[in-house]
C-alpha cells in the first residue's frame, strides 16, 4: 500500500510541474514549425543536461527572418500580462526587449525572455524559455555568465 501511495505522490509531482510548462502562448512557438525552417533553430534541452542548472527545461528559437518576428512577439506580450514580475523595453511601439517571471508554484519557475534585435539594426530574434526550480538570482547569474 505505501509503495502504490509513493507512486501516486511522484506522479502527481511530475503532473504539477508538466502543468506548470503549459497554459502559455508562446507554447504554440515551440509547436515544432520551426525546426525545418531555414530562416530559424530551435533547441529544446531537458533532464540530465540540466543538472547543475537547477533547471528543468531550457527551450529557444532563434529566427533570422523579421518577417517571422510579429507573431512571436504578439505571443510573448500576452503571456507579458500575467507575468508577476516584468522588465519591458519598446521601440517605436514594438516589443523589443521582455524578460518575464511568472508566479512560482510549490518552488516551480518559470521564465520568458525575449529581445528583438532586428529592431536595432540586428540580424536576429530570440525568444527564450526556462522552467524549474532556479531563483532568479540563480537565472541572472546563469544569464550574465557570473558563478
Amino acid at each position: 500500500m505505501s509503495q502504490i501511495l509513493l507512486l501516486f505522490t511522484l506522479l502527481a509531482i511530475a503532473f504539477g510541474q508538466a502543468a506548470a510548462q503549459t497554459g502559455l502562448n508562446i507554447d504554440s512557438a515551440f509547436d515544432g514549425r520551426f525546426r525545418s525552417s531555414p530562416d530559424a533553430v530551435e533547441t529544446e534541452i531537458s533532464g540530465k543536461t540540466l543538472k547543475n542548472s537547477a533547471l528543468d527545461t531550457y527551450r529557444s528559437i532563434t529566427l533570422t527572418e523579421p518577417a517571422l518576428t510579429s507573431e512571436i512577439e504578439a505571443l510573448v506580450l500576452k503571456d507579458g500580462a500575467a507575468a508577476e514580475t516584468r522588465q519591458v523595453r519598446y521601440i517605436e511601439g514594438r516589443l523589443y526587449y521582455a524578460y518575464y517571471i511568472f508566479k512560482p508554484v510549490d518552488n516551480y519557475r518559470r521564465y520568458l525572455f525575449f529581445i528583438n534585435g532586428f529592431l536595432k539594426g540586428g540580424k536576429k530574434m530570440t525568444l527564450i524559455y526556462m522552467a524549474g526550480e532556479a531563483t532568479p538570482e540563480q537565472i541572472n547569474k546563469l544569464i550574465s555568465g557570473r558563478k
